[in-house]
């Protein structure tokens, strides 16, 4: 039984505040890529280029994680990275040019590779699982003032796009000032477990190779990196497509991106209190088949109101997924595996987000913007088949240990 550590909700605060802050640049982009494609003379695919070059080095700071949180603990790691994303994020602000850009999102990309999962590493070992779904439910939070942000400064104001994130870079300064003063503070060692594994016991912990060996391991992580590029291409694709094919008025476009992130936020908030009383199989269903409903309204061009509703919807839907999925993964690897599967599953979750929505937006330049609604449909329909399928394979081994 996993116990809460007396008077660290200070911690728990300074969490929060860093998913949120972490978040906003994401959220921001939904609005600043038509700004950021004008300054620099891009076509709509490079935003791919843009997200991919975050996610590798992402990916590359998230395969390093584990052994870094064990050499140097949680607070030295999250210091390294918010370090990273604070020069990262500032020099993005300012940078020139494209290929300048790039290399300041690669920066940005490995300081969160740092944050995320020592982050999840310290609040689910300290906290119950609804910490956990608050904790990503602020990322909404983020994802949500972003587009706010930049219609704000960039739409009402005139102000230059850079401007947003040079204020996420000054906010970034205050997170990193708040992990200086805690670095001593962010301890795992100290929670009290209990456990009948002999390997967690002895102290064990499998090699990477080792883990990647399980096929229960590919399958989550084929599932989460769709659940990305739904999330990232829920914001970002769908706004294109209603500016550029649905002539849609840009500031009410992104008004109802910020109202997806903000159901996406309100679900996260929610969902956390009802998966205890309905399940995670009968939550991940419901919100994957939500995704479907959505993905198929926004498809449709009968009337606006039914893409916005549609859009809704998505958010509202997705909102309990990663973290359900995160929740049930040492359940499906072991106690062994499951440091190492969660570092892949937030990795390939970026990559999902990256890559698949990159390809949606090369699929949007070469066939047109209408591709997108019958592209994220069928991700979304691909999520539910692939999880039922995994579900499916489940109940086979459990049948066939039972014989």
């Amino acid at each position: 039984m996993k116990l809460q550590r007396i008077g660290d909700h200070s911690l728990l605060l300074v969490a929060f505040a860093n998913y949120v802050v972490m978040a906003l640049p994401l959220g921001m982009l939904n609005i600043a890529w038509s700004f950021m494609q004008d300054d620099f003379g891009l076509a709509l695919d490079s935003l791919g280029v843009l997200l991919s070059i975050m996610t590798i080095g992402r990916l590359l700071s998230a395969f390093l994680n584990g052994p870094l949180i064990a050499r140097w603990g949680v607070g030295k790691v999250l210091l390294s990275g918010s370090v990273l994303v604070m020069v990262g994020t500032t020099t993005f602000a300012l940078a020139p040019t494209w290929p300048l850009l790039l290399a300041c999102n690669f920066l940005v990309g490995i300081g969160n590779g740092f944050l995320d999962p020592a982050l999840n590493t310290y609040v689910s070992a300290h906290y119950r699982a609804s910490r956990l779904n608050w904790l990503h439910g602020f990322f909404g939070v983020g994802l949500t003032l972003g587009p706010l942000l930049v219609t704000l400064m960039v739409i009402d104001s005139g102000l230059s796009w850079r401007w947003c994130y040079g204020l996420v870079a000054g906010l970034q300064l205050g997170i990193l000032l708040s992990l200086l003063i805690t670095r001593n503070r962010w301890l795992l060692n100290d929670v009290e477990t209990e456990t009948h594994s002999e390997d967690v016991m002895a102290g064990r912990k499998p090699r990477i190779q080792d883990t990647l060996r399980l096929p229960v391991v590919w399958f989550t992580l084929v599932i989460v990196a769709i659940y990305g590029s739904i999330e990232v291409g829920g914001g970002q694709l769908i706004n294109s497509l209603f500016t550029g094919a649905r002539d849609i008025d840009v500031r009410l476009s992104s008004y109802w991106i910020s109202i997806y992130w903000m159901c996406f936020t309100i679900g996260r908030m929610l969902m956390g209190g009802l998966v205890d009383r309905i399940g995670v199989r009968t939550l991940l269903r419901l919100g994957m088949v939500g995704a479907m409903i959505g993905t198929a309204c926004v498809w449709s061009r009968a009337l606006p109101w039914v893409n916005f509703a549609g859009l809704a919807l998505l958010g509202f839907s997705l909102a309990p997924l990663f973290p359900s999925l995160i929740s049930v993964t040492p359940q499906r690897v072991g106690l062994r595996h499951a440091p190492n599967t969660i570092g892949f599953q937030i990795g390939m979750t970026g990559v999902g987000g990256a890559v698949l929505t990159g390809l949606g937006a090369v699929l949007a330049t070469q066939l047109g913007l209408e591709v997108i609604g019958p592209y994220l449909f069928g991700m979304a329909a691909a999520l539910f088949v692939l999880h039922e399928w995994l579900l499916m394979r489940e109940t086979r081994l459990l049948l066939a240990r039972k014989i």
